[in-house]
């Protein structure tokens, strides 16, 4: 890229500048724009992320970024199967999550502390499951916020409805008998 790339175009939700400098990166905004343009150039509306990323790259418009770190790929591994393992409740016959995750601040910084459910004291279970609500409740809220703007965007279709009193379901789901 050498130095800072500004683009300046035009699109149907109107104007974008971007400056882009090599030192970091795009920013998350700048890669927002940049897949504005991206779908502006290509006129797909449908595309995946993979294709963005290599026509960014082929553009000069973003650097690769440096190898990922060994250690962070297996950490990373380590906790998608310690979050998918589960064990069978003896009294119910049900399906638990064995290990629970919760973020806490150390240093100033946010850690990720896991815990197996059979030996966690209640305040650390208690802030995984509270934090774990907060996920869901954030992405019923954007949930909710996308279908209400798709309704507004396509008047003439049939409104999108989205229940988010999940009671019954959760109730249907909780007694259907395990595998």
């Amino acid at each position: 890229m050498g130095g800072a790339t500004s683009l300046q175009f035009t699109h149907k939700y109107g104007r974008l500048g971007l400056v882009l400098t090599e030192s970091k990166g795009p920013t998350q905004k700048e890669l927002q724009g940049l897949t504005l343009l991206y779908r502006d150039e290509v006129g797909h509306s449908d595309f995946t992320t993979r294709d963005v990323a290599a026509w960014m790259v082929r553009k000069n418009y973003a650097p690769l970024p440096p190898p990922a770190d060994p250690l962070d790929i297996l950490a990373k591994r380590v906790a998608r199967a310690i979050r998918e393992e589960t064990s069978t409740d003896e009294t119910s016959g049900y399906p638990y999550r064995v290990y629970h995750a919760r973020t806490v601040m150390r240093a100033g910084e946010p850690v990720t502390l896991w815990g197996h459910i059979d030996e966690l004291e209640r305040d650390p279970m208690e802030l995984s499951v509270q934090q774990r609500r907060q996920q869901v409740v954030g992405e019923v809220v954007q949930l909710s916020r996308d279908v209400e703007h798709w309704n507004s965007a396509n008047p003439e279709q049939l409104a999108l409805n989205l229940d988010v009193n999940f009671e019954l379901d959760v109730q249907i789901a909780r007694f259907i008998p395990p595998e």
